[in-house]
């Protein structure tokens, strides 16, 4: 069911020009992005993504240079993302190095990124500019 929702995911977007998120190759899909004063943040999708072939990344950028991506390797999202339909939203989670990472996206309002370490909440990150967003489909 949780591969079900990232393939979902992936390819129920409304596919829009990459040229602002240079973060993610003209061959991959951008699934969310959130730019604030510092940071470019975003999720890059395969174009393959699919139950078996396919990869997702979560990618930070800072003047269109690289400062994190997760996973490094271009693996297969299950068992590492974990996307959340909510009643007025959507969440994409991830954990590295001890750190978890939520996307949030409610109906209405601006995206955001959380950062918390052993459950205690770290930092959030409100988004500026986000064109690329969980809860727009073209299913909807």
């Amino acid at each position: 069911m949780r591969f079900a929702a990232l393939f979902f995911l992936a390819f129920s977007f409304e596919i829009v020009p990459v040229a602002a998120q240079s973060a993610c190759s003209p061959e991959e899909k951008i699934v969310w992005s959130c730019k604030n004063q510092k940071n470019t943040y975003v999720v890059c999708a395969s174009g393959d993504l699919s139950q078996t072939t396919g990869y997702l990344q979560y990618r930070v950028t800072k003047a269109a240079k690289p400062v994190l991506t997760f996973p490094v390797s271009r693996i297969h999202p299950v068992g590492i993302f974990s996307f959340a339909l909510l009643a007025r939203g959507a969440t994409l989670t991830f954990e590295n190095s001890g750190y978890r990472y939520q996307m949030f996206e409610g109906l209405e309002g601006t995206p955001a990124l959380a950062v918390s370490k052993d459950g205690k909440h770290l930092n959030t990150v409100q988004c500026a500019d986000s064109h690329y967003t969980l809860t727009l489909t073209d299913t909807i």
